[in-house]
């Protein structure tokens, strides 16, 4: 949530030299996960929002969303050499690491895959399947 506190933090903590300005609520996430990455409504959506950053003199988009990479390429070539498209999840993914690492609670290079859902799980798999490739199963789990 771009509005969230420890969002907030990371941004004093890190970048308060520079002006980050926070574009988000697009409903782009439920599109995606629809699994149309062409669909007209997503195009729609970021020709609404990437022209007003490159107004604002934007020379980097951080892809802040778990979703947003599937868009990588298609905002990379609406917004041209204007700016740079960055995606977190490496960065997010090695954090991740370090802290399963620290807690003694990273599995097994060996192991066998899980795939946890809070929604549906049929909904889930066709998700997964669309916009990975490939069949998973999955299981419901409450929060």
């Amino acid at each position: 949530v771009i509005d969230s506190e420890p969002l907030k933090n990371l941004i004093s903590e890190f970048a308060s030299h520079i002006t980050v300005i926070r574009d988000g609520e697009t409903n782009l996430e439920n599109l995606i996960e629809e699994g149309d990455l062409d669909s007209p409504k997503i195009t729609s959506i970021l020709q609404l929002h990437l022209p007003s950053l490159l107004k604002q003199h934007v020379d980097v988009i951080a892809l802040g969303c778990t979703h947003y990479p599937f868009l990588k390429h298609k905002i990379q070539d609406m917004v041209g050499k204007n700016a740079l498209v960055l995606d977190s999840g490496g960065a997010v993914a090695r954090q991740t690491k370090r802290i399963l690492e620290a807690n003694a609670t990273l599995a097994d290079k060996r192991s066998k895959d899980w795939y946890y859902t809070t929604g549906s799980e049929s909904a889930f798999e066709k998700t997964y399947e669309l916009l990975m490739g490939k069949h998973i199963q999955a299981t419901h789990k409450e929060l």
